[in-house]
């Protein structure tokens, strides 16, 4: 038994050495072997270590962008809010005033009858 070191990870031949990076030391394939296809080549790691750094440059830029989005919505549920508010108040204002001009017709036309009456 030996250990070997490949691209910075070491594992441990139980079958005497790779032979050629392509087999397990019997003559057989590597899945076969006692580490069941566990070896990998100095290219394989190296698109695996890639793929490693992608995920954790692109998890953190979408951490980022998850956090905008999260401040983005906070501030449009917030700007909603106010525009409701507003919305509401704008109503309640406005029938307040057609109430008003109501009352104020409605007066108008007492005066009116009134004055009309002899």
């Amino acid at each position: 038994m030996t250990l070997r070191t490949l691209g910075g990870f070491t594992h441990t031949d139980l079958n005497g050495g790779l032979h050629n990076g392509l087999g397990n030391g019997n003559g057989g394939s590597s899945m076969g072997g006692p580490l069941g296809g566990l070896t990998s080549t100095p290219r394989e790691l190296r698109d695996d270590q890639m793929d490693q750094i992608r995920d954790l440059l692109f998890g953190d830029l979408k951490r980022q962008m998850d956090a905008r989005f999260a401040a983005i919505e906070t501030r449009l549920n917030t700007l909603e809010a106010r525009v409701q508010a507003v919305s509401n108040e704008s109503v309640t204002t406005r029938r307040e005033t057609l109430d008003d001009l109501s009352r104020g017709i409605g007066e108008l036309g007492d005066y009116i009858r009134r004055i009309a009456r002899p």
